[in-house]
């Protein structure tokens, strides 16, 4: 049975640059130069323009006059939809995105409707909504994920090229005078909680593994898993998997992550003595709630942090918009960043 595709999103922290500068700016009152228009006046003016705008290959923001070198046989290709001021502080949008080269025909019940598909991009539609600040430095972003894509990279190099090319009566070869959004993914502890708790609970996992013949690492030869977590060890897992990520708690009441490998650091909370010298990884893995397991690991931590939504089909952009929000409200405080929802 093939598998349905999973729909969710993931929350951004946004931080407003000038150019290529490194200094950020305030949302409501940022202006680029000296009584000059604040980003708000400037962004909303440029929301009309925005829709049907595509844009395809490598964004660069240090080389305004090229797309840039594309290593990879794909290039991404984006077209703004729609870009609608939703209230006086959020923007929603709709847009296509996808990979030119990822797909050479597309074919129908019939060969002779067959659609030759070099030099355009098979493309799936995404809403995303930009939740402006009532002041500060911060805003937030929310981008539907749809399956293992999250477009929201290429939505705002999309959004930061266009403001590039807004006001014509600049130098296009400028390395500032242009409003450069850059996003962060939100660590939301609430959510590493609730996958570290759900369905079966969490299992801790040390593995070992071998090579192929060509001497690239295949997957586990060898795995040692503890499943359910002993007694009161869920803070220093939780410890563990934000270590692995590079933040720390906010709470000041909570502990830290034991030093060490990734195989020291689950090794040191599992109820058997291991010969941590004989594995390769640590890992932690849970039950996502409907029967499907879930694997943690250093690189992969990000994608604790998508919050799913439906399988199959879309979710309403309302559903996306009201899970989001409720998301973002228990975020604040945390995040302090004030938004109205």
């Amino acid at each position: 049975m093939a598998s349905k595709t999973r729909y969710g999103f993931q929350l951004f922290a946004l931080a407003l640059h000038n150019g290529t500068s490194r200094a950020t700016h305030d949302f409501i009152d940022g202006t680029l130069i000296r009584d000059g228009p604040t980003f708000l006046t400037s962004f909303q003016s440029q929301l009309a323009s925005l829709e049907g705008k595509t844009r395809t290959g490598v964004l660069s923001y240090r080389d305004s006059t090229s797309s840039g070198a594309d290593e990879s046989d794909t290039k991404p290709s984006i077209r703004i939809i729609r870009a609608t001021p939703a209230t006086s502080n959020r923007v929603d949008f709709e847009f296509r995105y996808g990979r030119v080269g990822s797909h050479d025909v597309a074919i129908a019940a019939n060969e002779a409707d067959d659609a030759e598909l070099k030099d355009k991009a098979s493309t799936n539609i995404y809403r995303a909504s930009l939740y402006l600040p009532t002041s500060g430095t911060q805003a937030i972003l929310v981008v539907e994920n749809r399956g293992n894509v999250c477009p929201s990279d290429y939505l705002l190099k999309h959004l930061s090229f266009s403001s590039r090319e807004f006001d014509p009566t600049l130098d296009p070869n400028r390395t500032s005078g242009w409003w450069r959004l850059m996003a962060k993914g939100i660590t939301d502890t609430g959510r590493l909680e609730e996958i570290l708790l759900q369905g079966k609970g969490a299992a801790l996992q040390l593995e070992k593994h071998g090579s192929r013949g060509d001497g690239r690492r295949r997957t586990s030869d060898i795995v040692l898993r503890q499943n359910g977590l002993p007694l009161g060890r869920m803070p220093q897992l939780k410890a563990l998997v934000l270590d692995w990520m590079g933040v720390s708690d906010p709470d000041p009441q909570a502990i830290g992550a034991s030093p060490g490998t990734s195989v020291e650091q689950v090794a040191a909370l599992i109820d058997i003595n291991v010969s941590t010298d004989q594995f390769d990884d640590g890992a932690v893995v849970y039950d996502d709630g409907n029967g499907r397991t879930q694997t943690i690991r250093p690189h992969t931590t990000r994608e604790i942090f998508i919050y799913p939504l439906s399988e199959g089909s879309p979710p309403l952009s309302s559903e996306i918009r009201v899970a989001a929000e409720q998301r973002i409200r228990g975020l604040m405080g945390t995040l302090q960043i004030q938004i109205v929802t």
